[in-house]
Formats: C-alpha cells, structure tokens, sequence
C-alpha cells in the first residue's frame, strides 16, 4: 500500500493463490511488518464490488457466513436464497462452528433469529437443520454424550418439529435418532458392567 493507490493485480494475485486460512496469515505478518491492519489499508485503497469482494476474501468463513445470515435478517423482509444457500451447503461442523461466530459476533442464538424471521415450514426445515446437526454433534459423532443438547432440543420443539429434526439427523448421520440413542445406551450399559 501506498498510499496513493495500490498495485490491484498483486492483490488479486496475493489473495487469489492461497486458501483462507493463508489470507488470515498473510494479514497476521502485515499487521506485524507494517503495524497496520490490512483490512483497513485495503478499504482505504479499494472502492466499489473490487473492495467487497476482496474484503469478503479475507474474511474467516464462518463470519463471512454469520455477517451474510445478518444482512439477510436485515431490512424489509428476510433473504431467503440467502439463508438457503449458507445452511443447506454447509458440513456440521461449518454449521456448529457458524452458530458459535454468531452469536459471538452478534449476541444472538442463530436458531432464535431464525425463528423470528422466517415462518411455515421454511422455517421449521431451517431450524431443524441447525438443530439436527446439534444432535450428531452431541452425539453418536464423538464419543460419549451432551446428554444437555439431547434434552433441551427434544423438551423444546413439538413433534411436529421433532420429526423434521429427526428426519434431517438421518441424513445428516446416516442412522435415525432412535438407532443413536441405542448405542449411547449401549456404551453406558457396558461401562456400568
């Protein structure tokens, strides 16, 4: 940077070479080599669609994800292709992680706006998407159980909102709730033995 402009190709070449986890590096020596934030030299060198989408770039994803899901709360009326987008093609551990950056980022459980912005079954089939991917997170994906996350989603919904959990927790995990809660049971059978 410069001060007066900036060189565009060497940025699109920088930021465009390696993964996003490098770009966070790459800020982390400017910051220690220059004693600015990067981020902010290139907003004040970029302008226009060039400057978001270079911000957007050096963006973790799951923020990227949490500030796309806001912008989508925001205004007159919900972004539904927005909302879509982000959590129907994100692993669970995307989810899992973009839930905690949420309401890191904005003091809010990503569930709860999601239940106040959207309705219907859209609604139910977004909420039980975060929630199924809770469920295989706490557990049959790890060893051992968040009994807690087990309890408070299913004392939570109605059934009606339970079979679409489920239903998602099979595609998710590749087995149906009743079949996970077997073997968790199984596994504290065997250990009382």
């Amino acid at each position: 940077m410069k001060g007066m402009g900036c060189d565009k190709q060497k940025v699109i070449r920088a930021l465009t070479s390696c993964n996003n986890q490098q770009r966070q590096e790459i800020a982390k020596v400017y910051k220690v080599q220059y004693g600015s934030d990067l981020n902010s030299d290139l907003k004040k060198e970029l302008s226009g669609d060039f400057e978001n989408l270079v911000l957007a770039l050096m963006t973790p994803p799951a923020q990227y994800d949490a500030q796309q899901l806001k912008k989508a709360f925001s205004g007159i009326g919900t972004k539904e292709n927005i909302l879509i987008e982000i959590l129907t093609t994100r692993s669970n551990a995307q989810i899992n992680e973009l839930k905690h950056t949420y309401k890191q980022l904005f003091g809010k459980e990503l569930e709860k706006e999601l239940m106040s912005e959207t309705s219907g079954d859209f609604q139910k089939v977004l909420v039980s998407l975060c929630d199924a991917r809770s469920l295989y997170k706490a557990g049959t994906q790890k060893f051992g159980t968040d009994e807690g996350t087990f309890n408070s989603i299913l004392a939570s919904q109605n059934f009606n909102q339970l079979r679409l959990i489920f239903d998602e927790y099979k595609k998710t995990a590749g087995h149906t709730i009743e079949e996970a809660i077997q073997k968790s049971l199984a596994v504290i059978l065997e250990t009382l033995i």
